[in-house]
């Protein structure tokens, strides 16, 4: 009789972006479990964190345009699935972009001689 549930302090939540887990040392200081009275508390909880959470971009893809103007696009996502949970402002998803790789120039045939022989 008189033994209390002895608990600790929770942990930092386990995620710095999104969902996670908090644990705390729960302990009774008699022999038995059993001479603490009711439940034994929780030693794990569920924790939500959105402090850490910041934007990820992928790479640029390749030019949509092989010869002159065209996009690039990428993709952007906030790891905690929830785009609420990232800083406002989504990065820019697509910008312009100019390719010469595929550029060449075409010829004709030549014309006739334009002064007689």
């Amino acid at each position: 009789a008189g033994c209390a549930w002895q608990v600790g302090p929770w942990s930092v939540c386990s995620a710095i972006c999104g969902d996670g887990e908090e644990t705390r040392r729960v302990s009774c200081p008699g022999l038995l479990e059993e001479d603490c009275p009711g439940e034994r508390p929780a030693e794990r909880q569920a924790c939500r964190r959105t402090d850490g959470c910041a934007w990820q971009a992928s790479a640029w893809s390749e030019c949509s345009a092989q010869c002159g103007s065209g996009v690039q696009t990428r993709t952007v996502t906030c790891p905690s699935g929830h785009a609420e949970d990232c800083p406002s402002g989504l990065p820019v998803l697509e910008q312009a972009c100019h390719a010469t790789a595929g550029c060449f120039w075409h010829t004709g045939n030549w014309s006739s001689c334009s002064v007689p022989c």
